[in-house]
């Protein structure tokens, strides 16, 4: 299937879409320009956990965000076709493409490899604003440059694609038939030590339904690109063009009459509020406003609150646990000084000196990366 550069997602699919992370936008050619129509900001909160059309994925429940880590239990799940029936006691990854020599690895030789360890968020490509499709954990593998080295790649070579074992019925996309799912990321990227094939999560084996008994893990980019049940690596000396690579997760701007399309990359900086949730009725005692904060590419260095809809603000207080790819958690102590409605808003700061957008931009007609800023409407009583 090629790329049309005129399709984007219609309204209904991107409404349909904000509603849950797990209903993935069918692509629908629309010829010329109009605007995409959104629903308002107050039904992206408290979104549901799950949905029947999408029996396969799992949201994380924000609001119960209490610690810094994300029990395997309760990290969010995201999967076109479910866990594969895997054969897991003979499970082999195999690097293959552009190398010197192919290369097979058993699950007993990796874990005789140096061991790479990352704490780590991983957040769906798709995640709407205020949602639950991001968690954080701390993953445990072999850097995937360990295995190229051993490879041998090609100079020629410029990318590597990660090939899981789910495939089949893609119901997300009218039921057309998909090998595998399979994504591609820079050969640079694939070389820094930090990206791995993961084999332990939170310091227990890798669980089936996160990819188990092998994944690949991309820190710091979205979690599409974190191929879960890997079994090869192929390295390439031409852009990938498997079909989740070029029909799904990536960007799209309006140009004037042209759309443009480029790579979704790092996750962008984000801030979401856990509590309270859209609707509450507060006291005028001290309400604690908590949430997390994260970037792909930087370190969270500030979250700020706005209890006016963002025309004053105060900054929160981070909490001490944080890596460089892991989310920061956050809190402030609020006392409303009277009665009233009021809108709270949460913006991100990062080490680069990006500040989190308050809006979303109107450009973007692509349903990925979403980071503009989380609101709450609360009334106190």
């Amino acid at each position: 299937m090629s790329f049309d550069p005129t399709d984007y997602p219609d309204s209904r699919s991107r409404r349909q879409f904000l509603f849950g992370m797990v209903a993935a936008p069918l692509l629908v050619s629309i010829r010329g320009s109009r605007s995409e129509a959104l629903p308002d900001s107050s039904l992206t909160q408290d979104a549901p956990i799950s949905l029947p059309s999408a029996p396969f994925s799992r949201a994380f429940d924000f609001a119960k965000l209490d610690s810094w880590i994300t029990p395997n239990s309760e990290f969010f799940l995201r999967s076109h076709f479910g866990t594969p029936r895997l054969d897991v006691a003979d499970w082999t990854v195999t690097v293959t493409g552009a190398v010197n020599r192919d290369r097979t690895f058993a699950m007993d030789e990796l874990f005789r490899f140096p061991r790479v360890e990352e704490v780590v968020t991983l957040e769906c490509a798709g995640n709407p604003v205020g949602w639950g499709g991001v968690s954080n954990a701390r993953w445990t593998g072999v850097s995937v440059a360990t295995l190229l080295e051993l490879a041998g790649v090609n100079p020629e070579a410029s990318e590597i694609v990660f090939v899981g074992s789910d495939g089949g019925e893609e119901r997300e996309a009218g039921g057309i038939q998909v090998d595998a799912y399979a994504r591609s990321i820079p050969l640079s990227k694939a070389l820094q030590q930090s990206t791995m094939l993961a084999y332990r999560m939170n310091n227990e084996p890798l669980p089936d339904q996160h990819g188990g008994p092998l994944r690949a893990l991309v820190p710091g980019w979205y979690g599409s690109e974190s191929v879960k049940w890997l079994r090869r690596i192929v390295v390439s000396k031409v852009e990938f063009k498997g079909w989740y690579q070029l029909n799904r997760y990536y960007e799209a701007r309006r140009n004037g009459t042209r759309i443009e399309r480029t790579p979704l990359g790092p996750v962008r900086i984000k801030s979401q509020i856990a509590r309270p949730s859209n609707g509450s009725v507060l006291s005028l005692g001290v309400t604690t406003i908590a949430g997390a904060a994260w970037c792909g590419d930087a370190e969270v260095t500030r979250v700020e609150l706005s209890f006016d809809g963002g025309r004053t603000w105060v900054e929160s207080k981070l909490g001490s646990e944080h890596e460089p790819r892991a989310w920061r958690l956050w809190s402030y102590d609020w006392r409303p000084r009277q009665p009233g409605r009021y809108e709270i808003v949460a913006r991100a700061t990062d080490s680069r000196g990006r500040l989190q957008p308050l809006e979303r931009d109107s450009t973007i007609v692509t349903p990925y990366a979403n980071n503009w800023c989380d609101r709450r409407r609360v009334e106190v009583r």
